[in-house]
C-alpha cells in the first residue's frame, strides 16, 4: 500500500481525539483507522496529514 499522506477522505466513523481514534475512508485507499487532534463526526471531510502504521493515519477536518 502506498502512502495516504496528503489524500482526503471521509470520517465514517467519529474520532474521539486523545480518547480514542474512528475510521476513515480515505480516497484511493480504502478505510483506516483514523487519530485525530480534535473529535471529528461522522460525514467530516478531512485530510490525513500523517500514517501511524499499515492501516492507520492521522486526520484534520479540511475544506469546511
Amino acid at each position: 500500500m502506498s502512502d495516504a499522506t496528503g489524500c482526503t477522505g471521509t470520517v465514517t466513523i467519529a474520532t474521539h481525539g486523545a480518547d480514542g481514534p474512528g475510521e476513515v475512508d480515505v480516497d484511493n485507499h480504502g478505510l483506516h483507522i483514523a487519530w485525530s487532534k480534535a473529535p471529528l463526526p461522522r460525514g467530516t471531510y478531512v485530510l490525513v496529514i500523517g500514517t501511524r502504521g499499515v492501516r492507520t493515519v492521522a486526520v484534520e477536518s479540511f475544506g469546511e
